[in-house]
């Protein structure tokens, strides 16, 4: 079998309007007619359609205020989402390469079975056929959703960048998290009400909580030893080298 050229074949580009014909045959002739009169429409309401996430979407959805508080939290949610969907491209890429290796198996197995006996094998050359046109409709679809997908990440990608004001820390995403956390858990906090779930209220409470305990008026993580210690608890002494929060952190304002 030759070999396939993934870089000549995966950059085809396909449209709708490929894929109609195929389908249409199954259609009465009033219906046929009904696509075959739209079908310019048809194809250019496929290529301008939205899967994946809008600049819109990004901003007043995925990174609002509530879930995302700080300019640091939206930044890392952003290079989550922009990594999220390069690993969604790396492997829907297997995906399309088993496809075509399946299309180039198909033709073959096709041209075989027409010329050893094209009567004798037409059932299982039509079958074939349909399942090759079966699996070219799935070689529009991924080409979409991949041209799409590199969109959206570029959109993160300019998004971060936007972001990046040299104000927090864009190489440990710890950093943020404890003031992010924090305001992110008071938010959730103020969205419950008397019909809330029992459980998720009783969680939300604890995650202030302890969020307002283990953090200071700089919004840095305490450890466990510093706030037992504060608190007058049986804890191991601090080591010398590290540095004891003075009685301004959170736990000692809401004591």
């Amino acid at each position: 079998m030759e070999i396939i050229d993934y870089n000549k074949v995966i950059n085809h580009n396909l449209s709708a309007e490929k894929a109609i014909p195929g389908s249409l045959s199954i259609l009465d002739e009033d219906d046929k007619k009904t696509l075959s009169d739209i079908q310019e429409l048809l194809g250019d309401y496929w290529r301008k359609r939205q899967i994946f996430r809008t600049k819109t979407e990004a901003h007043l959805s995925v990174l609002n205020d509530s879930k995302h508080p700080t300019k640091a939290s939206k930044y890392w949610q952003a290079v989550r989402e922009l990594t999220g969907g390069m690993e969604t491209i790396v492997r829907g890429s297997f995906d399309v390469k088993r496809n075509l290796v399946k299309i180039a198996e198909t033709q073959e197995i096709i041209r075989k079975l027409t010329k050893k006996n094209k009567e004798k094998n037409k059932f299982k050359i039509q079958k074939l056929k349909i399942l090759l046109e079966e699996m070219e409709f799935n070689k529009i679809i991924r080409n979409s959703e991949i041209k799409d997908q590199v969109r959206e990440i570029k959109m993160w990608s300019d998004i971060c960048t936007d972001l990046d004001d040299g104000t927090f820390d864009t190489l440990d995403p710890n950093v943020h998290q404890a003031e992010s956390l924090k305001l992110y858990f008071e938010n959730r906090l103020k969205a419950l009400g008397p019909g809330s779930d029992m459980a998720d209220v009783m969680t939300t409470r604890g995650m202030v909580k302890t969020a307002n305990e283990l953090t200071n008026d700089k919004g840095e993580l305490l450890s466990f030893k510093q706030v037992y210690k504060l608190e007058g608890k049986d804890a191991p002494l601090l080591q010398e080298n590290q540095v004891e929060e003075d009685e301004t952190n959170a736990w000692a304002r809401n004591k």
